[in-house]
């Protein structure tokens, strides 16, 4: 299964790490596991450089925060599901008609 994930991707899993283990949920050894477990996967990287105001309109025009919109976008674009565990990013995908894959 190769997922498609935007740049921010690895920037938003790193700062997620950082605050588990900075808030004592997890140890550093094993997010820096999951991070090595994470490189391993087949990842196809999207790299779209837009001026902000262009990830302002997306996020106004899909009601949702900016860096779910880059999500959001690549879902859409692709036509494949968005997987997440997110609320407000899964509310946003709902309502702009975009597929949400469950992991059975």
């Amino acid at each position: 299964l190769l997922a498609h994930v935007p740049l921010i991707f690895f920037n938003e899993v790193a700062a997620g790490c950082a605050r588990a283990v900075r808030g004592g949920r997890t140890k550093q050894a094993d997010a820096k596991a999951f991070l090595g477990r994470l490189g391993a996967l087949p990842l196809s990287l999207s790299v779209e450089i837009h001026p902000a105001a262009d990830w302002f309109e997306r996020a106004i025009k899909m009601n949702c925060q900016v860096a779910d919109s880059a999500y959001l976008t690549l879902a859409l674009d692709l036509r494949v599901p968005i997987a997440t565990f997110d609320g407000g990013l899964a509310t946003a995908a709902k309502s702009n008609k975009a597929k949400l894959y469950w992991p059975v």
